[in-house]
């Protein structure tokens, strides 16, 4: 799967390799991190066409792969274990934002980009 490979196609476009450590320690493997040029002017569109027509789609195809694989090859969970399972769930959930999010975001990129992310992540994960 080189989902990556058609953003390196891009002419805005270029692979990141950050100098910390620490992000890459978080990085998946098989992570991909680029880096969107809009020139000296950075065009917000063009940067939301990118994120819209290119991530957006790969994103779409590898969910897509992951439901195909993974529909139904759970276990059936007992109702009585249901509501503590999701109770842990919610807890991992805002936990892993205080901790990882909240906490970091902020000094790699400013309080604006970070308080707008972490909104996002909230929004889609269900977690205030």
């Amino acid at each position: 799967m080189a989902h990556g490979r058609t953003f390196e196609r891009l002419p805005q476009v270029s692979p990141y390799r950050s100098p910390s450590l620490f992000i890459r320690s978080v990085l998946s493997p098989t992570a991909v991190a680029v880096t969107i040029n809009g020139g000296k002017e950075v065009d917000a569109l063009a940067f939301e066409e990118v994120m819209a027509r290119h991530v957006g789609e790969a994103a779409k195809k590898v969910i897509s792969i992951w439901i195909e694989k993974c529909l139904g090859a759970g276990q059936r969970v007992l109702e009585e274990e249901r509501d503590g399972l999701e109770r842990r769930d919610g807890m991992i959930k805002r936990k892993a934002v205080e901790i990882d999010l909240v906490a970091n975001l902020p000094k790699m990129f400013g309080p604006e980009v970070a308080d707008r992310v972490v909104a996002q992540v909230q929004k889609a994960f269900r977690v205030v």
